[in-house]
């Protein structure tokens, strides 16, 4: 499609093009680490961290984009980072003449982030705009003495025309602004809210909201196959990502139209992070996750299929699988963070080796332009890369 799209632009003399700006991800090797983040496109900025890397907190990075001659309008697209999540734990308690009572406690998924786009924006050639993205929320950690750690929220994905904030604070946008919120982290109060599209613009703004994590947090039980929440998918750009489940569920969620997918229903020892959202305008719906009692709970160690994972949206990034540690028993680590832009990470499992939370997938900023004002706009219109 974006080969089509340029040759048609081609063909009416038009000339466009777009700047992307991606937000951190986070590396689990050797300890919880970020990429950096990145940005590509004319009048691209390099990035400023508002906190230092490997901290629990959801980062973002400030980038300025400078408008370039004879650019007047702009559609824009916003999509907040996922949240990560909770860590599972375990603790065992001594009742007397040498017996004990273990108790279990799964964690819960992170929110998808939310999205907005503006169509017909004016800007003015030569200006330095803020530029915004925020990271995805980091997994928290495994407990042995009782419940695990939350994790982090997503980052706010933002275009604006100020901005504070900085040196080890937070960046925040001012002035006019269009903001994707991150999802929220999962923790012992519940799965993580979905983000949502925030603004002071009215009318003109389309806002869509991310998929809540599972939000059942079974603290204390005393059996390993409590279900650990999956997270929530990113919201579309016509409805809202799906909710996620419990990973011993027999039911999913389906996404609305254009929305990344919910978060799978796994296996027992095994839960999924929410589908992402694609950058390049509205396209098909991550799938419904249903779950059939054959998935669970034999073969445990089994890599999720995907019909139990969280799937993409409009060409967004499928929840994706690392490991956690090496050695024998590879496949029982398995962790499924939030697939990209804006899926929410899965809980940690209470028992085996998948027990840490997994993260939550980065945020997003594009920016699109033509010669022709009104020639490219979100969802659909001309919106892949010319």
């Amino acid at each position: 499609m974006p080969i089509q799209q340029m040759l048609l632009g081609i063909d009416k003399g038009i000339t466009g093009d777009q700047a992307t700006f991606i937000g951190k991800v986070w590396n689990y090797t050797g300890g919880p680490t970020q990429a950096n983040a990145s940005a590509s496109g004319p009048g691209v900025s390099a990035g400023t961290d508002a906190v230092n890397s490997g901290t629990s907190n959801a980062n973002n990075t400030l980038f300025t984009w400078t408008c370039p001659a004879d650019v007047s309008q702009v559609a824009i697209l916003c999509v907040g980072a996922g949240g990560g999540g909770m860590g599972g734990g375990y603790q065992s308690v001594p009742i007397g003449g040498g017996d004990e009572i273990d108790y279990f406690y799964p964690g819960t998924g992170g929110g998808g982030g939310g999205l907005i786009y503006m169509n017909n924006y004016s800007v003015s050639a030569g200006t330095a705009y803020s530029i915004i993205v925020g990271a995805g929320g980091c997994g928290g950690n495994f407990n042995m003495g009782g419940q695990g750690s939350a994790g982090a929220g997503g980052g706010n994905s933002s275009f604006s025309t100020s901005h504070s904030g900085g040196s080890g604070s937070i960046y925040t946008p001012g002035g006019t602004r269009f903001t994707g919120v991150g999802g929220g982290a999962g923790t012992a109060s519940g799965g993580g809210t979905g983000g949502n599209g925030n603004t002071n613009v009215s009318p003109g703004p389309v806002e869509r909201i991310g998929g809540a994590g599972k939000g059942s947090f079974q603290g204390g039980t005393t059996t390993y196959s409590a279900g650990t929440g999956t997270g929530g998918g990113a919201a579309g750009y016509s409805g809202t990502g799906g909710d996620g489940c419990l990973s011993n569920s027999t039911t999913g969620s389906s996404a609305a139209s254009g929305g990344g997918g919910g978060g799978g229903g796994g296996r027992y020892w095994v839960a999924s992070g929410g589908g992402g959202v694609g950058a390049f305008g509205e396209g098909s719906s991550g799938a419904s996750q249903t779950v059939s009692t054959s998935d669970w709970p034999s073969p445990y160690s089994a890599i999720l299929t995907g019909t139990q994972i969280g799937q993409g949206g409009s060409g967004g990034e499928n929840s994706q699988v690392r490991y956690y540690g090496s050695g024998s028993n590879t496949s029982f680590r398995q962790l499924w963070d939030g697939g990209k832009y804006g899926g929410g990470g899965a809980g940690g499992h209470a028992y085996m080796q998948s027990k840490y939370g997994s993260a939550g997938a980065p945020g997003l900023v594009r920016i699109l332009w033509a010669s022709e004002n009104g020639y490219r706009l979100y969802p659909s219109t001309n919106t892949g890369d010319m």
